[in-house]
């Protein structure tokens, strides 16, 4: 009986997660060139694909252990808001044509974008990097109105794959197991049976 109570608090430790919180903060501004309504936002960067609208997204990094495993990253806006009335709709990414000026495609019509937030995980050289894209806009073309969060916070739940840590104490030929089963094993190896 006092063994079973051990294990049930040795599977949690073994499983390491990891919970980062980072906020961002939004200063956005709308213009307009007479034709079309121009979105800016400090640190924004366009990558709109030919036909969306032009909106700014912020890129937010974070460096975690290469042995992490990311499980999944969540936004949460604070509810702060600015809302713009715009007189036109805001201009559309352009498709450049060879040695011609590039050309506006045909206004976007319905929302965008349908994600606030979007992830990517590189690695390279020994660094392990979460590279988050924060789109606080909700734009919508039919009523050419746009809302923006003021500010949005972003939840990242990584996994700690310690399995090669275990597998050299317990077992030469255990490569990236499962830690909890490892665990176990090791447990069982030291103890005896139940």
């Amino acid at each position: 009986m006092n063994i079973v109570t051990k294990i049930f608090f040795l599977l949690p430790l073994s499983c390491l997660s990891n919970i980062y919180t980072v906020t961002e903060s939004f200063n956005v501004s709308v213009s307009n060139n007479g034709k079309t309504s121009v979105v800016s936002m400090d640190r924004g960067i366009y990558d709109g694909g030919p036909g969306l609208p032009l909106l700014p997204f912020k890129e937010s990094i974070l460096t975690i252990a290469k042995d992490e495993e990311v499980l999944s990253v969540q936004g949460i806006s604070h509810g702060k808001k600015q809302n713009f009335n715009l007189t036109h709709p805001i201009e559309t990414a352009q498709i450049p044509f060879s040695n011609k000026p590039s050309t506006n495609l045909l206004s976007f019509v319905g929302e965008f974008p349908t994600n606030q937030i979007s992830y990517s995980v590189h690695q390279s050289k020994g660094t392990k990097k979460v590279i988050v894209k924060l789109y606080p806009f909700k734009y919508n073309s039919k009523t050419l109105t746009l809302e923006t969060d003021r500010s949005i916070s972003y939840r990242i739940e990584t996994k700690q794959k310690i399995a090669k840590l275990i597998s050299r104490a317990s077992s030469p030929t255990l490569q990236n197991g499962d830690v909890c089963g490892v665990v176990v094993g090791v447990f069982f190896r030291l103890f005896g049976h139940i």
